[in-house]
């Protein structure tokens, strides 16, 4: 065998152990060992969620950015209607990103709607825009590479968050101190108003995929004194209407009356719980009257999600002011005193 032949065999031998590899992380960082222990609680964890959800039974998925993750509760939305759904935003969500949040979620649900917040579609940066398709290629194929800091996790705390699909409760409040009409503001500069090119093409994908499987996609904005302003929410209403979509401006939705002084958690940029049980039921009434979603209380097979109401709102009622980032810094602080009191 020549030198040539043996570079090939060698080349085709390191690649298939390489893939093995690989997919033995899979294994190894399987959510359904790591996520019930609280070990995954970065940007992955409800993907992970997701992934452990009893087949078929997730009718709507919540999509978008850290604005989305902030704005829209399940629990609340199973109690009032009776419908599920999924809160599988995740922070700084990407166009890119949020294709493979979708196909992700297809491999085990068939969703009737698709709730998609719009303020990720103003997000670009050509660098991140390629590290990001890059990697979630690679995590969709190869799914352990997506868990990979969890080789750190046995010798750190177990985490403090609580997830209820995909919603994590944030009753802390910050008010808003800024003009009572937000939406006449100019944004800062580096916050765009128009949607790139690269962005528009990624959607279209996400549109088309949501097409092939019978999916209503409805696009909404939801109130945020940071990120909204009627600039842009027109770009995104003919954006929906170049693309045959329905829009919804929750900023301009007179039905939603959002108290700036108690239903923001840092100001103005992101609701807290008291301003997502508003938006929870806007999307409530909005798909009852519409007719796209099913009342599935009563039904045995849905019995899970009774069952949560209980302890959600018991944890709802030991989180008052607070966020799970105000839980982790008293445990830190009271584990900070415990070692110097041993000292």
């Amino acid at each position: 065998m020549n030198n040539r032949y043996k570079n090939i065999v060698k080349t085709a031998a390191f690649a298939a152990i390489l893939i093995l590899l690989l997919l033995s992380l899979s294994w190894v960082f399987a959510p359904s060992y790591w996520y019930p222990q609280k070990r995954l609680q970065d940007g992955n964890c409800r993907i992970a969620e997701l992934s452990l959800e009893k087949e078929n039974t997730i009718d709507i998925l919540n999509l978008g950015d850290s604005e989305s993750v902030a704005g829209f509760s399940p629990i609340d939305l199973w109690k009032e209607y009776g419908f599920t759904s999924f809160n599988c935003g995740a922070d700084a969500l990407r166009m890119g990103e949020a294709y493979y949040v979708v196909k992700l979620a297809l491999e085990n649900q068939k969703p009737k709607v698709i709730l998609m917040e719009t303020n990720m579609f103003f997000r670009f940066h050509l660098i991140e825009e390629f590290e990001t398709d890059v990697a979630q290629f690679v995590y969709y194929y190869f799914r352990g590479l997506r868990y990979h800091n969890l080789w750190k996790q046995p010798f750190e705390l177990e985490g403090v968050k609580t997830y209820y699909k995909g919603y994590l409760v944030n009753q802390r409040i910050t008010p808003y101190e800024g003009p009572e009409n937000y939406m006449d503001q100019v944004l800062h500069w580096t916050m765009r108003t128009d949607v790139p090119s690269k962005t528009r093409y990624e959607f279209s994908q996400l549109k088309k995929l949501c097409e092939e499987n019978g999916i209503r996609l409805i696009l909404y904005s939801i109130p945020s004194s940071f990120n909204y302003n009627h600039p842009r929410c027109d770009t995104l209403a003919a954006l929906a209407q170049e693309n045959g979509l329905t829009y919804l401006d929750l900023n301009s939705e007179p039905s939603i009356v959002i108290d700036w002084q108690q239903d923001t958690s840092d100001g103005g940029d992101h609701i807290n719980l008291y301003g997502a049980r508003k938006v929870s039921h806007f999307f409530g009434e909005y798909l009852k009257e519409n007719c796209l979603a099913e009342d599935h209380r009563g039904d045995s097979y849905y019995a899970e999600w009774d069952a949560l109401v209980q302890p959600f709102e018991q944890l709802v009622e030991e989180m008052k002011g607070k966020y799970f980032g105000d839980i982790e810094q008293e445990r830190n602080e009271a584990l900070k005193r415990e070692k110097e009191e041993k000292k």
